[in-house]
């Protein structure tokens, strides 16, 4: 089945819009009955202003990026298409709930799709796309997300740079400095970056990244070194080795394992993190 979001999004346009003008025409009834009991007709008016209506309008920004955000969450297994509301958030995992869209399994999506082509943000989202609105429309819905989006380059490249840059802050955002997909970051250079979701922590997660991934990027970085034609790229790619040498450093800690427990909260497991994660204020 093809869906196309421009037409989702127009649907939910005028969803909105007529919700607004239903409330606007209750309360500017009521007005108009309180009015009339106390006679105030001259002094006071029904009319309700467009600023104080509670249910607000369709914004294609905000509604893409809730989208992927969406998208991201079925992804990690939080949410599914195949399933209303939340699918896992701990306890039992039923893997019925995931027939079009399967979570990933390492429970971590990476932002450099050169050096995990597999499991990269950027290359899952499309496949998402693909699977859940179909191959036909993918193109015309790339090109959507992007103009609401707001970036500029090709399509795929605004999606890039959002998912990189502002995504993670505009999850931050949606739930309310509580987020649940965090984000490994090795520093100012980004020499590692990967989301994970926080109910599918694995005590061994650290490690996993110490061990094979941080080595994957490290072969990626010195062939890259070696290639270097300009004093500008050496300089680069030497910042870049030694930024993950400081990061293995780092996540040596957490070699033995380190155990979350959710019922102490979001910000307090953030902080037993927090020296391998991207900085947040909560």
């Amino acid at each position: 089945m093809s869906i196309l979001l421009s037409e989702q999004y127009q649907a939910w346009a005028e969803e909105c819009e007529l919700r607004r003008q239903k409330l606007r025409a209750n309360e500017e009834e009521l007005n108009r009955i309180f009015i009339s009991a106390y006679g105030m007709e001259a002094l006071l008016s029904p009319e309700v202003p467009e600023k104080s209506l509670s249910v607000r309008s369709a914004d294609v920004r905000k509604e893409c990026r809730s989208l992927l955000n969406y998208a991201v969450g079925c992804l990690f297994g939080r949410y599914s298409p195949d399933h209303e509301g939340l699918c896992y958030a701990g306890g039992d995992w039923h893997p019925e709930y995931y027939q079009t869209v399967t979570p990933v399994p390492e429970n971590l999506l990476f932002l450099s799709e050169e050096i995990f082509p597999e499991c990269c943000l950027l290359t899952e989202i499309k496949t998402f796309l693909r699977t859940v609105c179909g191959e036909d429309t993918f193109q015309e819905n790339l090109t959507f997300l992007a103009s609401a989006l707001q970036g500029e380059g090709e399509p795929e490249e605004i999606l890039r740079k959002y998912l990189q840059h502002d995504f993670y802050a505009d999850h931050h955002k949606f739930y309310r400095r509580r987020p649940v997909y965090w984000l490994f970051d090795s520093g100012k250079k980004h020499a590692f970056q990967a989301f994970f979701y926080i109910h599918r922590w694995q005590p061994d997660l650290p490690e996993h990244i110490r061990t094979v991934c941080l080595p994957e990027c490290r072969k990626f970085y010195q062939l890259r070194l070696a290639q270097a034609g300009s004093p500008r790229e050496k300089k680069k790619y030497t910042a870049l080795l030694e930024e993950l040498d400081e990061y293995h450093h780092r996540l040596k800690k957490f070699s033995s394992g380190l155990i979350l427990h959710p019922d102490d909260g979001i910000v307090s497991n953030y902080q037993k993190l927090e020296s391998v994660l991207k900085k947040l204020v909560f």
